[in-house]
């Protein structure tokens, strides 16, 4: 029954159609459970056209028993682990896991925030807002989730401090050439009203003129209905 998050990217359009079933799965009578969720199983058997990424620590590789027979297949499956630059103990020593982890499996860090507000003004409003629709997240009101400039990350990340500054701005690069791994492509905006009738224009008029039939009261101004009807 434990929600663990994980960050996917559409590589592709093929990635965007993938991540669409993926939502339309997570619906189902038999993935609901309070929220939308897809199993591990599914998570892992996802195309090479969707990005991976361990996303925060809410992630299962910060929660799952490191004994799980999917710890180890989601530490494989993984194109990135996210190191974030809270100033908070328990994401500092998540990094440092991270870190080592990234050693032993070959996989590149990406530095991300997290970020739920544009600013810090808006991550005021917004802690108001779930205060008002009593909202909880473990701890987060510890975390600064506000967006950021590249030299506001730098100087968190040196605060934070959990290794040397050139693996922060090679985990912030990484950001940049998982970008490119992405395939410009155009969605289709038209409408996909579904063709229901024949004569859809016919079916029309047959319906305004039965409901006309129906509303006795305006015969009054019948020509000036009907006219605008015809």
């Amino acid at each position: 029954s434990h929600i663990n998050d994980a960050f996917i990217i559409a590589k592709n359009f093929d990635g965007v159609k993938e991540i669409n079933k993926l939502i339309s799965i997570s619906t189902y009578k038999d993935h609901y459970y309070y929220k939308p969720r897809i199993s591990f199983d599914e998570f892992l058997n996802t195309s090479s056209n969707i990005i991976s990424i361990s996303a925060c620590m809410a992630s299962p590789l910060n929660k799952l028993d490191k004994n799980n027979k999917y710890y180890n297949l989601l530490c494989k499956k993984y194109d990135y682990y996210e190191i974030q630059p809270h100033i908070v103990k328990e994401q500092i020593e998540y990094n440092k896991y991270l870190y080592e982890l990234s050693l032993e499996y070959n996989k590149p860090l990406i530095l991300g925030t997290d970020t739920h507000a544009s600013s810090e003004y808006k991550s005021e409003c917004r802690k108001i807002i779930k205060s008002a629709k009593h909202m909880e997240y473990d701890d987060e009101d510890k975390y600064d989730l506000s967006l950021k400039t590249y030299d506001e990350l730098i100087n968190m990340c040196e605060n934070q401090n959990c290794f040397n500054i050139d693996i922060y701005k090679e985990a912030i690069n990484n950001t940049n050439i998982m970008a490119n791994t992405i395939s410009d492509f155009e969605f289709d905006k038209s409408f996909k009203y579904p063709k229901l009738y024949t004569n859809e224009e016919k079916e029309f008029k047959d319906f305004v003129n039965k409901k006309w039939k129906e509303k006795s009261h305006l015969k009054k101004k019948k020509k000036i209905y009907l006219d605008r009807i015809h």
